[in-house]
Formats: structure tokens, C-alpha cells, sequence
């Protein structure tokens, strides 16, 4: 669409994902809990996930303390890197939050087609790829602590 040069090119692929990231993270934690859609299709698990899925197919309890809490940088941010408590109400709110931090890692995805506007073909595949891998490991580890949690609140 837009012909710029490799230098701007490169200059707005690495300064926009990072403004893209914060700017959607802050604005997700500061959405109010009443709108967290927490009971939305997107966010139930699918016919396959399961506790045991995710630790034996992802081994994801080997990779996911690896990656940052990036609520707990945020004002109004809920951390969930670890389990504060055992409250059933601390519990349902951390389920919540878990559905907070999927939905800012699925918009922030959906930026990438904004890439498209400046790159070629293959830088677009490259930024594809980056918001995939920026955004999809957090997105399963947020799945998998909801699932954990609502087995924990259903026994």
C-alpha cells in the first residue's frame, strides 16, 4: 500500500508492536470487571483442552513461569504470577482476570494486519509470525490457569 524506505520500514515495525502491546494492555486493565466478557465462546474452553492437554501435549508447566506478568506493571493491573490466595472469591476473580489478560493478548493480535499497510509480502509474514509468538504462549498459559482454577472452585 504505503512505499516507505527500509529505514522507516524497520523504525515502525520495532517502535509500533511495543506501543501497540502497552497501549492495549493498559486499556484492558483498566476496563471495568462488568465488562470483562468472561462468559463469551471465545474464552470456554474447547472440546479438547484439558489440565492434562496442556502438561503433556504443551508441557506447559515447564515454560509458563518463564514468560512476564505484564498486569502487574500496570497501575490497575491484577498480577497472576502467583496464587495470592485460596478464597473462592480471590479464585473467581483471578478466573476473571485470566479472561482480562487473554482478551488484551487477542486484540493486541489483531493489529497485525495494520503491518500490512508499509511491509512487503514477507515482512508482513514475519510480523504475522511475531504476534503469534509475542501473544499465543500467553493466551495458552491464561487458558490453562482458568481451567485450573474453575476445577479448583467446581470440587
Amino acid at each position: 500500500m504505503f512505499k516507505l524506505s527500509v529505514g522507516l520500514t524497520t523504525f515502525l515495525n520495532i517502535l509500533l508492536w511495543p506501543i501497540i502491546h502497552m497501549s492495549v494492555s493498559w486499556l484492558i486493565t483498566r476496563l471495568p470487571l462488568k465488562y470483562i466478557p468472561n462468559h463469551t465462546w471465545i474464552f470456554n474452553p474447547l472440546g479438547f483442552e484439558s489440565h492434562t492437554w496442556y502438561r503433556n501435549y504443551l508441557l506447559i508447566h515447564k515454560w509458563k513461569d518463564r514468560l512476564p506478568d505484564a498486569a502487574a506493571w500496570f497501575e490497575h493491573g491484577f498480577a497472576k504470577a502467583q496464587l495470592k490466595s485460596s478464597e473462592p472469591s480471590y479464585l473467581q476473580r483471578f478466573a476473571i482476570e485470566t479472561v482480562r489478560g487473554e482478551l488484551a493478548h487477542w486484540l493486541t493480535m489483531a493489529f497485525a494486519p495494520i503491518f500490512y499497510l508499509w511491509n512487503p509480502t514477507w515482512a508482513c509474514i514475519v510480523m504475522t509470525c511475531y504476534a503469534l509468538i509475542a501473544n499465543l504462549p500467553c493466551i495458552l498459559i491464561q487458558r490453562y490457569n482458568r481451567l485450573r482454577i474453575k476445577k479448583v472452585l467446581n470440587t
